[in-house]
C-alpha cells in the first residue's frame, strides 16, 4: 500500500470530500528519456575512423582519420559553441599517421588528449591541448608495440591519470599516464579471438564496451578496468552464435544519466544488412549489474558513431554527421482538462483511459506522441500536505479524437508495465544452463530487457535457491517468459512506477487497511467457490509427486491437475512446484467484489480487512486480486472497485 499524508488519509475516509486527480505526460519510456535526434550537420567528409569528446568549456572536439596515400592523415575540429547553425566544416591537419591508424580522444577540464598510430605502424602517439583543443602540442610517444595495434580508446581520471586502451590480435592492454610519465602496458585477463571496436568512459573506474568474437560467439561485452588497475570479467550485452552470420562492430558508450550503448549489427547471410542499435542500463542499476533493455534499432546503417553527452543533450558524432537529442523529460500537465479516468488493474496487466476536454481544440495538434509516459495521481483536496498518493505510471498506446453533439474530447489509452513486457520480444534465443542462475536472477534479467527494475520485498526458498535450466525463444515476449518462470514459484509481483516488486504472499500477512467501518463499502458481492483443482501430480525427471487438498476433495470430489517440468530433479523441487500451483489456485479464486469511495493508496495484492454484516464478516482478511479506479466528472463518480481473493 502506498503512503498517504495524515490529512489525505483523513480526507479519504470523510463523509464529505473533494476529489483531486492529476494527470501528467513525460517524454520518457519506462523512466528513460526517448532520444529523438535532430541532424545539426551532414557533410562530405570521408567516412572513416573517428572520435569525439566535449572539452571543459563546452566546445565539441572531433578527430578523424583520412586516407591520403602513401600515408593517412589525422585531422581535428573544434566547435566552440556547438548547436544548430554552428560551423562544423573547419578541420586542422595534425600530420601523417599509419594506414592502420584508429583514433581516440579524452578530456577533463581544459585538457584534451588525442591518440593515433605513428606511420611506423607500431608506435602509438599522442598530442595534448591545455586550452580546450584550441592549440595542440607536438606528437609524443605512448608505447611502442610488438605488432600493429588496432582499436583505441582512452579515459581521463580527474586529477590522477589518463588510461589508453589498445588491442592487438584480440588482447586488450592498458597503459597509464601519471605524474608526467607513461607507464608499462598491462594486458587484460580476458579472452577474445578478434576485436571489432572499443569504447571507454571514466565512471569510478574505466567502463569499457567491446565488440568482437570469441571461440564460440560474436557479441558485445562490457568490463571494468578499476582504479587499482585490475580487470573484471567480460559480461555479455548481446551475443550471436558462431556460424549465425551476425557480427557486431563499433560500440560506443556514454552515461548521460544511466549508461547508454550504441553498436553496429551486421547480417552477412543471406543478404548483407547492417543496423545501428542502442540500449541503456535500467534505472538504479550499476555497471556491474549488466542489466540492459532489449536493443532498439536506430535509423542509421552507417558504420559507426561516437556517443557523447553534455548538459541536457546526447550527441551522435561521426566524420560527416553531428546529431543531437534532448535528455529532457518534457513535462505536460493536462490535469485541468481531465473529464474521466478509467483504470483497470489485474494480475496480468493494467490499462488506463483518460478523457480530456477538447472544446477549444487544444489537443487537435497534440505534441505528446504514442509511447510517452502517463502518470496519474489520485487523491483528495486537503489543507496540509500533498493531496495525492504516489503516481500510477502507464505508457501511451493509442490516442483518440472524438466529436459528438456539443462535445469534443481527446482520449489517451495507455498500458502499465505488463503492456511493456508484452511488447518486448526476444530477437534471439537465450539459454540458461541449470545450476547457474537462480529464478530470481533470471527474472531480474527478464524485467530489465523491458527497462523495468525488479525489487525483492520477500522471496520464497524456491525463488532464491532453485537454479533451473531455462530458455527464452526467439520472438517470445518477456511477459510470456516471466509467466512461465513464475509458474515454478508461489511468489507474486506488483508494479509501482517502473519497478516490479516481488514478494512471497503468506496467509499470515498482516492487513494494511480496513473497509466496512471507518471507510464505508457502497456495494458488495461475495462469492464462495471451489478451486480449479484439489489434487496435483508433478512429473519431473525420474520423479513424480502428489499433493492434495483433502478438505475440498471431500466436498466436490477430486479435481485433478498435473504439471510436467523436466527441470525438476528432486522430490523436494517437485513438491515445491505442487505447493506453488496450489497457492496460485487459492489466490486466483474470486471471493467477491466491493466498491468503495476511492482509496488512492491501495495496490494490487494488498491484504485488507472487510467488515460486512450481509455475510457475517467482521474484520475478515482478504487479498486484493484486481482494482478498477473510476473518476467521472459528468456522473460525479469517484470510486474504487476491488476484486477480492483469499489471503
Amino acid at each position: 500500500m502506498k503512503t498517504l499524508s495524515a490529512a489525505l488519509q483523513v480526507s479519504a475516509q470523510a463523509d464529505a470530500h473533494t476529489p483531486a486527480v492529476r494527470a501528467r505526460l513525460y517524454n520518457k519510456r519506462v523512466n528513460h528519456f526517448r532520444p529523438q535526434y535532430t541532424t545539426l550537420y551532414s557533410g562530405a567528409e570521408e567516412d572513416h575512423y573517428h572520435a569525439a569528446c566535449f572539452a571543459g568549456d563546452g566546445s565539441l572536439i572531433r578527430a578523424r582519420i583520412e586516407t591520403d596515400a602513401p600515408n593517412f592523415k589525422c585531422f581535428t575540429s573544434r566547435v566552440a559553441s556547438p548547436g544548430a547553425g554552428s560551423d562544423y566544416t573547419a578541420w586542422v591537419d595534425q600530420g601523417a599517421v599509419s594506414i592502420h591508424s584508429k583514433v581516440a580522444l579524452c578530456s577533463y577540464s581544459s585538457f584534451v588528449y588525442l591518440f593515433a598510430l605513428n606511420i611506423d605502424g607500431v608506435t602509438i602517439n599522442y598530442k595534448w591541448s591545455i586550452d580546450n583543443g584550441a592549440t595542440w602540442s607536438a606528437w609524443g610517444t605512448v608505447v611502442v608495440c610488438g605488432a600493429t595495434p588496432g582499436h583505441l580508446a582512452a579515459t581521463f581520471r580527474p586529477g590522477v591519470e589518463i588510461t589508453l586502451f589498445y588491442e592487438i590480435a584480440g588482447v586488450v592492454s592498458a597503459v597509464q599516464y601519471a605524474a608526467g610519465v607513461w607507464g608499462a602496458p598491462a594486458a587484460w585477463t580476458n579472452t577474445l579471438t578478434n576485436i571489432n571496436g572499443i569504447s571507454a568512459i571514466y565512471d569510478n573506474g574505466s567502463r569499457i564496451a567491446i565488440a568482437g568474437d570469441s571461440a564460440t560467439s560474436y557479441g558485445v561485452w562490457i568490463c571494468t578496468y578499476d582504479n587499482a588497475h585490475a580487470w573484471s570479467a567480460l559480461l555479455t550485452v548481446v551475443t550471436a552464435a558462431s556460424g549465425s552470420s551476425i557480427w557486431y562492430y563499433y560500440p560506443t558508450l556514454a552515461k548521460p544519466s544511466t549508461f547508454m550503448l550504441y553498436f553496429m549489427e551486421y547480417h552477412l547471410n543471406p543478404e548483407i544488412y547492417s543496423q545501428v542499435r542502442w540500449t541503456a542500463e535500467i534505472a538504479s542499476s550499476i555497471f556491474a549489474d549488466n542489466l540492459w533493455h532489449e536493443p532498439i534499432g536506430f535509423n542509421s546503417t552507417k558504420n559507426s558513431f561516437t556517443l557523447i553527452h553534455n548538459t541536457g543533450y546526447v550527441w551522435l558524432v561521426r566524420t560527416n554527421q553531428v546529431l543531437r537529442a534532448s535528455t529532457a523529460s518534457g513535462l505536460t500537465d493536462v490535469s485541468s482538462d481531465v473529464l474521466n479516468v478509467d483504470a483497470n488493474t489485474t494480475p496480468r496487466g493494467g490499462t488506463m483511459a483518460v478523457e480530456l476536454r477538447n472544446d477549444a481544440g487544444q489537443y487537435n495538434a497534440h505534441t505528446f506522441l504514442v509511447g510517452a509516459q502517463l502518470e496519474i495521481e489520485f487523491g483528495y483536496q486537503v489543507t496540509t500536505g500533498s493531496p495525492y498518493a504516489a503516481p500510477s505510471v502507464y505508457w501511451i498506446e493509442r490516442l483518440e479524437h472524438i466529436r459528438e453533439a456539443h462535445k469534443s474530447s481527446f482520449i489517451i489509452h495507455a498500458v502499465d508495465c505488463w503492456g511493456i513486457l508484452k511488447r518486448t520480444q526476444a530477437r534471439y534465443q537465450y539459454i540458461w544452463a541449470g545450476g547457474v542462475e537462480t529464478i530470481q536472477d533470471i527474472l531480474q534479467w527478464l524485467f530489465a530487457r523491458s527497462g523495468i527494475v525488479m525489487s525483492v520485498v520477500s522471496a520464497s526458498a524456491t525463488m532464491t535457491g532453485q537454479k533451473p535450466p531455462f530458455t527464452i525463444y526467439a520472438n517470445e515476449s518477456m511477459a510470456n517468459a516471466i509467466n512461465r518462470l513464475m509458474q515454478k514459484v508461489p511468489d507474486l509481483f506488483y508494479f509501482r512506477g517502473n519497478t516490479a516488486f516481488c514478494f512471497n504472499p503468506l496467509a499470515a500477512d498482516a492487513s494494511v487497511y480496513a473497509y466496512g467501518v471507518a471507510h464505508p463499502i457502497t456495494e458488495a458481492r461475495f462469492i464462495s467457490t471451489a478451486g480449479d483443482h484439489n489434487s496435483i501430480a508433478v512429473y519431473g525427471t525420474a520423479i513424480i509427486t502428489y499433493d492434495w487438498n483433502f478438505t475440498e476433495a471431500e466436498l466436490v470430489w477430486e479435481r485433478f491437475s498435473q504439471v510436467h517440468d523436466l527441470t525438476l530433479t528432486t522430490a523436494a523441487q517437485a513438491h515445491a512446484r505442487g505447493a506453488a500451483e496450489e497457492r496460485r489456485n487459492e489466490l486466483e479464486s474470486l471471493a467477491g467484489v466491493i466498491t468503495v469511495p476511492l482509496q488512492p493508496a491501495q495496490e494490487l495484492y494488498d491484504v485488507i480487512d472487510v467488515t460486512e454484516t450481509l455475510v457475517a464478516l467482521a474484520a475478515s482478511k482478504r487479498r486484493i486480486g484486481g482494482m478498477k479506479h473510476r473518476y467521472n466528472t459528468r456522473k460525479g463518480e469517484y470510486s474504487l472497485s476491488i476484486a477480492l481473493c483469499d489471503v
